[in-house]
């Protein structure tokens, strides 16, 4: 049986600087985006849910195996067989290279509104960049020195 190459678009703990790469998947958009999502502080991870259609969130695409796919599954807490209980369900969407603007059919991850009690509870990250957010609390730890 071929082991199947498809996309992922990751926006949080899996993007490069919270090295995704141990997991041996192949950076192939490192500035991509996805519209029609927003993202959520949710603490020591983010968590992106359906929005309107100009909101977007920005990351980086990898190209993938079946093998890697199963790995991250387990990582985002995702179950295949009970997707109920998934703190995250992994969905096709269509992202975006920002360099060139092409597309690529990539799977992400986004909360199981399910599971997710009071949107209120967390921050909105305007801007859809978690690591924006992780340089501002960086940058704010520093000049409390």
């Amino acid at each position: 049986m071929k082991n199947k190459i498809s996309y992922l678009f990751v926006y949080g703990t899996l993007r490069s600087q919270n090295g995704f790469t141990r997991m041996s998947a192949d950076l192939i958009w490192p500035r991509a985006q996805v519209f029609g999502l927003q993202l959520f502080n949710l603490g020591a991870f983010p968590g992106a849910v359906p929005s309107s259609p100009e909101k977007r969130i920005i990351g980086e695409v990898y190209k993938i195996n079946e093998n890697i796919l199963a790995q991250v599954d387990i990582y985002e807490g995702y179950r295949p067989d009970n997707p109920e209980s998934s703190l995250y369900c992994r969905r096709t969407v269509e992202a975006q290279n920002i360099e060139n603007k092409s597309f690529l059919s990539s799977y992400v991850y986004i909360l199981n509104e399910r599971r997710l009690i009071a949107r209120n509870n967390y921050q909105l990250i305007e801007n859809g960049d978690w690591l924006s957010l992780k340089d501002d609390k960086a940058k704010e730890k520093i000049n409390e020195i």
